[in-house]
């Protein structure tokens, strides 16, 4: 099976692949990954990284808490706990967005390794055809927590006078 990481943002209702792994290869191996791609990232951005359920109760966790050991610093990878219908249903229904173009992915990376196989996953996704679909599943999971964020940037601030009875 397929080991799929797949990092994407969001503006507006469109939906960018920033980066990927997706290899046939260790868990060790998706975690040394992910701290190499996050130790890129300015401290300015707020990224949150989930992975899925099984993963955490499967040990995968103490993989990342290793490396982070070894490196001398950690990321909070929490876990994805939604209950889930059929696999074949919710990679489907992000199918909608790439139907309307909202899905991105960088022109620059088109001759990697990783987008390629995340993307050849993306193509051969069908039911029942058998084909790897942990880069879809790995999409769908993300692209469902970026479209259910609310969208704090339409949502005014509010301000008001702090009361005298505050427990401080």
């Amino acid at each position: 099976d397929t080991k799929a990481f797949r990092v994407w943002g969001k503006i507006g209702r469109n939906l960018y692949l920033i980066d990927c792994f997706v290899r046939n290869c260790t868990l060790p191996d998706v975690a040394k990954w992910l701290y190499d791609f996050d130790s890129k990232i300015p401290d300015s951005t707020a990224i949150s990284y989930r992975i899925e359920g099984k993963f955490i109760q499967d040990g995968f966790i103490n993989d990342f808490d290793d490396e982070g050991d070894d490196r001398g610093w950690y990321i909070p990878v929490t876990a994805d706990k939604r209950s889930k219908p059929d696999k074949f249903e919710r990679i489907e229904k992000i199918s909608a967005f790439y139907e309307r173009g909202n899905v991105y992915y960088d022109i620059k990376k088109k001759l990697d390794p990783d987008y390629k196989r995340g993307l050849d996953q993306v193509l051969a996704f069908e039911q029942g055809s058998g084909a790897n679909d942990d880069a879809p599943d790995a999409d769908e999971g993300a692209i469902w927590y970026l479209m259910k964020k609310r969208a704090y940037d339409r949502t005014p601030p509010t301000s008001g006078k702090r009361s005298n009875k505050s427990n401080w």
